[in-house]
């Protein structure tokens, strides 16, 4: 979990008791083990928790500065971080995932842009939530 201004973030969730035992910021891992002494790494981008810190704070301006370090595969993750938080046009703009930026046109009444990828990436169920 993460905490901004009394708000919590979930990053992972685990399925049992699990101790911190390092983390490795070349490698981006985060180690953790439990009483068995399983060791378990989960990768954290810290580029990622740096740009959500921002945007709880509001402060779009730092987020815009940290988002070119946050790799593709990560920018889809962000955009339905921006989405839950209600900054749905700027999850549209970093979201790469063109069912998800789907939904958001259709959320923000963009009709357009839905009408644009449903063409690109078009099915009969989003030609029917179009029309």
């Amino acid at each position: 979990k993460q905490w901004y201004q009394r708000r919590v973030a979930i990053t992972a969730g685990l399925d049992r008791t699990q101790y911190i035992l390092g983390y490795i910021a070349k490698d981006s891992k985060l180690y953790l083990g439990d009483k068995d002494l399983n060791v378990t790494s989960f990768a954290l981008k810290t580029a990622v928790l740096e740009y959500q810190t921002a945007v709880m704070r509001q402060d779009f301006e730092t987020a815009d500065q940290i988002l070119p370090n946050i790799e593709e595969e990560y920018r889809t993750r962000v955009a339905q971080f921006l989405e839950k938080q209600g900054f749905k046009e700027q999850a549209m703009a970093v979201s790469v995932d063109p069912a998800h930026k789907f939904e958001l046109a259709l959320s923000l009444n963009d009709f357009k842009t839905a009408y644009q990828l449903a063409e690109e990436h078009g099915s009969e169920q989003r030609w029917k939530q179009i029309s």
